[in-house]
């Protein structure tokens, strides 16, 4: 059953679009949201939500949509039975454009150094640039479940990936000796490509004489890269 006050109350619903322009290059402007190069770029939003006769409902909510930082959430179901949603969000993480680094295959879990480097001597004619930059997706998807009055059922489900490079630190030696005593400190370009899978279910009564919850989680992680 709706209640009649949700049913009367005034539903506003907005879709905005234009036109964005950022004026000049700003690398820790656009950090985390994509928009550290000048020029024009597309402004989205939308909000929107209906309440129907019969006690269904949809909600859609989105922002940021032109943007390297987008997030999207969509909610539909059943007034007090039933309610699903899924929802997208992108999170950028532009960290530094001035880094140089003499290793190879930057990106993957091998690095290299180039025939015949020297640090004393060629290291800065064996300098390359590369950007230090991630970029995070998730996906969250989920439902509840109203049998009774007196007991829910909650389940959801996400998934968040992250790529790219990123800079980790490292003691570089060649044997045990060196290592010990006379070893080289070095920031190594770090190869960045896990997921993380999420999984929460939970079972609530609550009555006159008692509340509980049951609840269950689980996080597995996965990293594409064994070693570096």
């Amino acid at each position: 059953i709706v209640p009649d006050e949700l049913i009367s109350a005034p539903i506003i619903n907005e879709i905005e679009v234009g036109i964005g322009y950022v004026s000049d290059d700003a690398y820790k402007f656009g950090r985390y949201t994509g928009l550290q190069d000048d020029g024009a770029f597309l402004l989205g939003e939308i909000k929107f939500r209906e309440l129907y006769e019969d006690g269904s409902f949809l909600s859609i909510r989105g922002k940021d949509l032109g943007t390297d930082s987008r997030y999207m959430r969509v909610e539909a179901g059943i007034w007090g039975s039933l309610e699903a949603f899924f929802q997208y969000d992108e999170l950028p993480n532009f960290k530094d454009n001035t880094a140089e680094t003499p290793y190879l295959g930057v990106g993957s879990e091998t690095l290299l150094l180039p025939a015949g480097f020297d640090i004393n001597s060629n290291l800065d004619a064996n300098l390359h640039s590369l950007e230090l930059q991630t970029k995070r997706e998730r996906v969250i998807m989920g439902a509840n479940f109203i049998a009774q009055k007196l007991w829910q059922f909650d389940i959801d489900y996400s998934l968040e990936s992250k790529e790219g490079v990123d800079a980790t630190s490292a003691a570089i030696a060649h044997g045990k000796e060196q290592l010990l005593g006379n070893s080289t400190t070095s920031a190594l370009p770090e190869p960045i490509d896990y997921e993380t899978n999420q999984v929460n279910a939970t079972l609530h009564y609550s009555g006159d004489n008692a509340q509980f919850d049951l609840s269950y989680h689980a996080s597995l992680f996965d990293n594409n890269n064994d070693s570096l």
